[in-house]
């Protein structure tokens, strides 16, 4: 009998290299048949065009929507706060439910990337009461938010959840989860990265935009949306580090490589560059693979996103940016992944010292790698198999119970 396995998602530069290797490995073990069900048109995204290995990929909407506001701080006014809920309700009820519930009839197994956030939360919420056992595939950095009244990821009823390492592992048992639904299995976007995959782009982008010797490498991410500050505190605080790198700058043969985000707008960064007494040596980027780029930088700055591991696994030194009020997002700078980027000490300084890193810290960002991810290539098959045995329950039992397995699943 051949198997539905329906994978949702919302971001086709992040869900899309993850989904694909566990379809292969489902492809390559018989009897199922997936496909993507992609609302990114929502999130003001395009659906990727291709197909997802050997899935389908349906489109829920047939052009792209207005993103949502960020939620910015519990600051934010009361009535928007509730103009924003209401908002969402309708948006739900109307655009996006009745197309997601009929799309989703049949599958015997539905795997999510999230499951707190909207309209992630709704959509287990209609699994769980259809019957329809879903798997959590962990798609980004795990930390507390402030200011969101989400439940909390892991908590959407998913019958196991693939959790990329044993950092990853204690978040979600910080939850309240049971270890027996918490699965270690790599993150399959990282399956088989080799930076010879890469270098021809790499060569090509720096031929076409005039890098420098030394190129330093800043990945924005929207985290007011994650109540981290607001969308113009996030701004101020890039434009700040930017003039403070002017010793750096007036050097010719140091460039700064600022990439935001799929969600952020690339006119607002470059209005802010404009305003720079270096701009000619700053470029805003969004053309070209982000892997590409890893190769062209010496070190890499973030906010708190996902890509900072990325850039780990590629050699280079991460550094964190400080928010203040908020210290040091997630976990690089605590567990020794990456340099503490402080507004109390000159920034110069501090990119100086990271631009040159000790032994020490490659050892300690070695250890970090270690401990977010439990395997480096692999993970799609390992996800594979957990779909395989989640269907297999369901199969035996209606009660939908935390699925078990030995082997990949965190212990202490």
């Amino acid at each position: 009998m051949i198997r539905r396995i329906d994978f949702i998602s919302s971001n086709d530069s992040h869900h899309l290299p993850m989904f694909r290797p566990i379809v292969r490995a489902l492809t390559a073990m018989g009897g199922y048949r997936c496909r993507m069900i992609s609302f990114a048109e929502f999130r003001g995204m395009r659906s990727p065009p291709a197909d997802l290995g050997a899935a389908g990929i349906c489109r829920l909407l047939p052009m792209r929507v207005r993103p949502s506001s960020s939620i910015g701080p519990r600051s934010r006014r009361a009535w928007a706060r509730l103009a924003r809920i209401h908002g969402r309700e309708l948006a739900w009820r109307i655009l996006l439910g009745p197309r997601l519930r009929a799309q989703l009839a049949g599958a015997d197994l539905v795997v999510v990337p999230n499951d707190a956030a909207y309209p992630y939360d709704r959509i287990c919420a209609f699994l769980r009461a259809r019957g329809t056992p879903f798997i959590l595939v962990q798609e980004g950095i795990r930390y507390p938010r402030p200011g969101s009244s989400d439940p909390g990821h892991g908590k959407g009823g998913a019958l196991a959840i693939a959790a990329w390492g044993a950092s990853s592992a204690e978040f979600f048992r910080r939850q309240g989860l049971p270890e027996e639904c918490i699965h270690l299995t790599g993150n399959p976007r990282f399956d088989g990265i080799r930076r010879a995959d890469w270098e021809e782009e790499a060569h090509r982008l720096a031929s076409h935009l005039e890098l420098g010797e030394v190129n330093l490498l800043f990945l924005s991410n929207p985290i007011e949306q994650h109540g981290l500050c607001t969308q113009n505190q996030k701004l101020d605080l890039i434009g700040r580090f930017l003039h403070e790198l002017a010793p750096f700058l007036a050097d010719p043969l140091f460039r700064v490589i600022l990439r935001p985000h799929a969600a952020e707008s690339k006119k607002e960064f470059e209005r802010l560059v404009r305003r720079h007494p270096f701009a000619s040596r700053i470029r805003v980027v969004r053309e070209g693979a982000l892997y590409a780029w890893f190769l062209l930088a010496r070190a890499a700055v973030v906010f708190a996103t996902s890509a900072g591991l990325e850039a780990l696994l590629f050699g280079l030194t991460l550094g964190v940016l400080e928010i203040p009020g908020r210290g040091f997002a997630h976990d690089y700078v605590q567990r020794g992944g990456a340099y503490g980027l402080s507004w109390g000490r000159p920034m110069a300084e501090q990119v100086g010292a990271m631009l040159i890193p000790t032994a020490e810290y490659r050892r300690a960002a070695e250890r970090y790698i270690d401990q977010a991810l439990a395997i480096r290539d692999g993970a799609g098959l390992r996800i594979a198999r957990l779909i395989d045995l989640a269907l297999q329950q369901s199969t035996r039992s209606a009660v939908r119970e935390p699925l078990r397995s030995s082997g990949w699943r965190y212990t202490r």
